[in-house]
């Protein structure tokens, strides 16, 4: 009996134990079952947080596609915008002026002194200088240190069409020493710059112009310390010529005496370019190991006739590539480099004032002062469709020279030119004709002169007569009495033009030199001209 009463009571205990684990269970199952409810919570959860994700993904993806839209529609319409602004320089005649930054020199970007830009970028047609004083500058495009060479000569090809169209267009560059001026106009073998690229653009051009007969020709010269010095004149020239800078009637400065070299094609045209640019005067500096020692003039003149109408269009396009304005100090030239700096930076003070001079209104430009300056007449308030580059140094180190560059080039948009087509008609062409070969007659005279004991009057009679032309007062003409050649009474007379024929040639001087970029006629010859025999 009393084994049963313990094994009743063993057994109470292990039912008492089976529910209390039974208990357990139960919680641990409610417990489950709540984690399970909050773990369908957390899944129902995650997944409108899954879908809220995809949803602002695909929202972003098509904010992000919206705004690549919009960027490319704002750059479009800022491309537009600088195309329409371009078109309208050209109508007012104003000068266009592109800004670009060059990258930090190794140098600078060794210095820590130097390191520190001083400019930003605000967009293509702005920038703006640091320091002690804060300046926005607004110009027709900007290119900061990443831009590259096709992208510069994007905006500046156009140019080459309006040369081959006839127009006189001038390209030049302007900048402190080191500042990227040469590398921009010429730039390498293997970036090639603003020349070269033109060159090519120009004999594509010409390539699709089937209807005309195109003669090209070029020259290339430096002013070096004040002197006007020939780049293709052949190596071992004993008697080199005077070069004289001549304007015509029509506007367009010429070169006296300048040695002229047809062109044959591109390779041709690029050689005689770099045979000239191995004559030019360079100098390793602190700035630069080659700092331009010159101002650079290389020309193309385009002479286009069409076979249809006999039309003719005469164009020039140039290239400048200016010497950098500079300080001793930074530069560390030595005695002969200090003459070099201080003929430059006269020449460049010459071209300020002229610069200054036009952008205020002034009535009388002096363009004679310098050497540089009446080589630009004709880029500078002339006729010529003309474009500035201003380079400049984005370091602290240059802060100064890189604002007065800047200014210099604000005060260069504020100049209005008046581009013109250089056309002749047949009839033009005609005249110009016989006006060349009284030209000639004129030069076989001064021989017959000069064996007669004449040459002494004839010469102070032409010279009077080519000051004359130059002041535009043509018209005038002269006679030879060659009766009696030998004698005492041997005369030149000049004599006013008069009758039909000598107003005709009057008119033809007027033509032909309000078209054509040539030397302004010289006197005619009226009247029959008696032979002589020595």
């Amino acid at each position: 009996m009393q084994d049963r009463v313990a094994e009743i009571a063993k057994l109470q205990v292990e039912l008492a134990n089976q529910k209390a684990e039974e208990e357990k269970l139960l919680k641990k199952v409610e417990q489950l079952k709540k984690e399970a409810d909050r773990a369908a919570d957390l899944a129902e959860q995650l997944a409108d947080v899954t879908a809220k994700k995809d949803e602002l993904l695909n929202a972003n993806e098509f904010q992000q596609k919206e705004l690549d839209r919009i960027s490319e529609q704002f750059r479009a319409e800022q491309g537009k915008r600088k195309e329409i602004l371009n078109e309208l320089e050209d109508l007012k005649g104003k000068i266009r002026v592109y800004c670009r930054v060059r990258p930090f020199s190794k140098n600078e970007s060794e210095d820590p002194t130097k390191q520190k830009m001083c400019v930003d970028i605000n967009d293509e047609m702005s920038l703006s200088v640091k320091g002690r004083l804060h300046q926005n500058y607004n110009f027709d495009s900007v290119f900061g240190p990443d831009s590259t060479q096709d992208q510069v000569f994007h905006e500046t090809k156009r140019l080459v069409q309006s040369a081959v169209d006839g127009y006189n267009v001038c390209v030049f560059a302007y900048g402190q020493t080191g500042s990227g001026k040469t590398f921009t106009i010429q730039g390498t073998e293997e970036n090639p710059g603003l020349t070269p690229r033109s060159i090519e653009e120009m004999y594509r051009l010409i390539g699709n112009m089937r209807q005309y007969d195109v003669e090209l020709s070029c020259y290339m010269v430096e002013i070096y310390k004040g002197e006007l010095r020939d780049l293709l004149l052949p190596k071992g020239t004993k008697d080199k010529p005077k070069l004289e800078v001549k304007q015509g009637q029509n506007g367009q400065v010429h070169i006296k005496n300048v040695t002229v070299k047809p062109l044959s094609g591109e390779a041709d045209t690029t050689a005689v370019f770099e045979t000239g640019l191995g004559g030019r005067q360079v100098r390793k500096t602190l700035m630069n190991d080659e700092s331009s020692r010159s101002h650079l003039i290389f020309s193309i003149m385009i002479d286009a006739t069409n076979k249809l109408t006999g039309k003719k269009s005469l164009g020039k396009l140039s290239f400048i590539d200016l010497a950098g304005s500079e300080s001793s100090k930074k530069t560390g030239t030595d005695k002969e480099g200090q003459a070099e700096a201080n003929a430059i930076n006269q020449s460049l003070s010459a071209l300020g004032n002229v610069i200054s001079a036009l952008a205020e209104g002034a009535k009388f430009i002096r363009y004679k002062e310098n050497l540089l300056t009446r080589l630009m007449q004709d880029s500078l308030g002339g006729n010529s469709k003309t474009l500035m580059f201003v380079n400049c140094s984005p370091s602290v180190y240059n802060e100064m020279e890189t604002k007065n560059s800047l200014e210099y080039a604000k005060r260069v948009k504020e100049i209005k030119n008046n581009p013109m087509q250089n056309l002749e008609s047949k009839v033009i062409q005609t005249a110009n004709k016989k006006i060349d070969a009284q030209q000639m007659m004129i030069d076989s005279l001064k021989g017959l002169a000069q064996d007669n004991g004449l040459g002494d009057k004839l010469a102070e009679l032409l010279a009077s007569l080519e000051k004359n032309d130059d002041e535009h007062e043509g018209g005038t003409v002269f006679s030879l009495n060659l009766d009696g050649v030998k004698g005492e009474d041997s005369q030149i007379r000049e004599k006013p033009a008069t009758g039909r024929k000598s107003n005709e040639l009057g008119r033809a001087s007027a033509l032909k030199t309000e078209t054509s970029g040539r030397p302004s006629m010289k006197p005619s010859q009226s009247g029959p001209i008696k032979q002589f025999k020595k």
